[in-house]
């Protein structure tokens, strides 16, 4: 555990809090499952947006005049993330640690 902190930073140890400081396999398993800390799980969901060409695709599929009136939910996508397993979180140190839930 102690390693794994001190190489990682706090990140490991909320990787260990959630998995279980017993599971040495899940603890092996942290730098595949680390996603990095963001400020919260919706700074998280924007990124991924982005990332994935959402953005752009948003912006050519609406029209311009219509774009004030249809937005991303990035609140109810970040919470969904979550619920369906894609993701997992643990708040601490201003922010939220995102790790990848299909690795957990």
């Amino acid at each position: 555990m102690a390693l794994g902190i001190a190489e990682h930073g706090p990140a490991y140890a909320h990787w260990a809090a959630l998995i279980g400081t017993n599971d040495r396999e899940g603890l092996a398993r942290f730098e595949d499952a680390y996603l990095g800390h963001w400020d919260s799980r919706e700074a998280y969901a924007e990124e991924l947006i982005g990332d994935l060409g959402y953005g752009r695709q948003f912006d050519e599929a609406v029209p311009e005049f219509l774009r004030p009136y249809v937005t991303f939910d990035v609140e109810g996508m970040a919470r969904d993330l979550e619920l369906s397993g894609d993701i997992t979180s643990s708040e601490g140190d201003g922010g939220v640690y995102i790790f990848d839930g299909g690795v957990s």
